[in-house]
């Protein structure tokens, strides 16, 4: 029986709701054989996530397949967090090591690419102070979730079920593959759909449950006709997918000159466009007159910059090959996933996770001077006395704290992974 289940259960070849019968089979199984319980915690049947697959959707679709697992369990813990804590969740679930796993997360199931993309040249962190224990970042995304029904019907032919798109989830309309619209509330009774189900909406378990007895797929097929919304969608598809990160400076100051080539050459654009070039060329102002070595504190939203681009280049591919020229050199964005900033504000400090040795390096690569000013934030901080309950139990009961106070959370841990440097290696010689 074990030699059975072993080699039947484990995985479900297209990973579709197999898996649940399959779960609820062992559950039966534990009932009428108590022996059974140490084989059922040794199978680890997690499903795999899909391409373009939203966080969201992933960790609905585990809970929906099995709510009772310990995988549903620990997915139902960080639904209330940000998706920084989500995505911890989810790459430690698919094995996914460390600050890289977050990051690979990030990069392939969350809207983050938009924004991450783009690169001062100084960052060595993809996802900034997101990974860092003590971080307090803004979610990404969107709440309401949308799908378009010729994807989800492609999903039942090709996996036997379906999945919300990440690429459907942000400031698009349009499903960029099928030119449909996409279906953002239910046809059968007219309430969006959105990351939890509440009196306002839908959660996103009704893509697999349906509602009211009907299934998704039960809806008319809406052709687009606005062909901006399609170059939108299209636009916002091959960012996400893009795997290569953007010089910032270079961008900015090359959509100011095709904004101005194209203007002069008679195109009108809107107040909103002409708004939003007239705020890029003020930063551009201010940039000149940065002081060499402070360019590293220069940022600016990539979500605009995307919407100027899709205002002046007619796809992504003809945006970035302007970008490019000049700059050969692009790096993959995978050669930031293993850093995170661990602290410093005007002296950013990094950790760079080793997994061939199991450690993080430390490095403050642009240490600087503004940091010993009184009113910057790292000699604020520095200035704080902190009190620990080991060293300093007679000054916390007089603040009235406990003695026993909990630290703050340390460093995440660093494993050694012979097989993922192995899989890397490889990775990069492919490139």
């Amino acid at each position: 029986m074990e030699k059975f289940l072993r080699i039947s259960v484990i995985r479900c070849p297209h990973d579709s709701f197999c898996w649940k019968i399959c779960t609820r089979l062992l559950s039966t199984l534990q009932q009428r054989s108590p022996g059974i319980d140490r084989l059922c915690s040794e199978l680890h049947m997690i499903p795999a996530i899909q391409h373009d697959e939203s966080l969201h959707s992933y960790i609905h679709r585990v809970l929906y397949l099995d709510s009772m697992s310990p995988a549903s369990a620990k997915l139902r813990g960080v639904l209330a967090f940000n998706v920084d804590s989500r995505a911890k969740a989810a790459a430690s679930l698919m094995t996914w090591p460390g600050c890289y796993g977050f990051n690979r997360v990030l990069h392939s199931h969350t809207w983050y690419p938009v924004f991450g993309i783009f690169n001062n040249g100084y960052d060595r962190s993809y996802s900034q102070r997101r990974y860092s224990p003590r971080a307090n970042c803004s979610d990404i995304g969107k709440k309401e979730h949308a799908y378009c029904p010729e994807c989800v019907k492609e999903d039942f032919v090709n996996l036997g079920f379906p999945y919300w798109r990440r690429s459907h989830n942000g400031d698009v309309t349009v499903c960029a593959k099928h030119n449909v619209l996409l279906v953002a509330s239910c046809h059968s009774c007219g309430v969006p759909f959105t990351t939890t189900s509440n009196n306002r909406g839908h959660g996103l378990e009704v893509m697999w449950s349906g509602c009211s007895g009907k299934q998704i797929t039960e809806v008319a097929v809406e052709f687009n006709k606005n062909p901006t919304a399609l170059k939108e969608a299209k636009f916002y598809s091959d960012a996400l997918d893009y795997g290569y990160l953007i010089p910032l400076e270079a961008t900015i100051r090359l959509l100011q000159r095709r904004f101005k080539y194209l203007k002069a050459s008679g195109k009108i654009f809107t107040s909103v466009v002409e708004d939003g070039f007239r705020a890029q060329r003020l930063l551009i102002d201010k940039l000149d007159l940065i002081q060499p070595g402070h360019e590293r504190s220069f940022s600016y939203d990539g979500d605009r910059l995307i919407k100027a681009a899709i205002a002046v280049y007619e796809d992504f591919k003809e945006f970035v090959n302007d970008v490019q020229f000049g700059n050969n050199d692009l790096r993959p964005v995978q050669s930031l996933w293993t850093t995170y900033i661990s602290g410093g504000y005007e002296s950013i400090q990094y950790i760079e996770e080793d997994y061939s040795s199991g450690v993080g390096i430390w490095s403050c690569p642009y240490p600087s001077i503004r940091s010993l000013d009184p009113s910057s934030r790292d000699s604020a901080k520095a200035q704080r006395s902190l009190k620990y309950p080991c060293c300093n139990p007679d000054s916390l009961e007089s603040s009235g704290l406990s003695a026993s106070v909990k630290a703050k959370a340390a460093v995440p841990k660093i494993p050694i992974l012979k097989r993922f440097l192995e899989e890397q290696k490889t990775a990069t010689a492919n490139l």
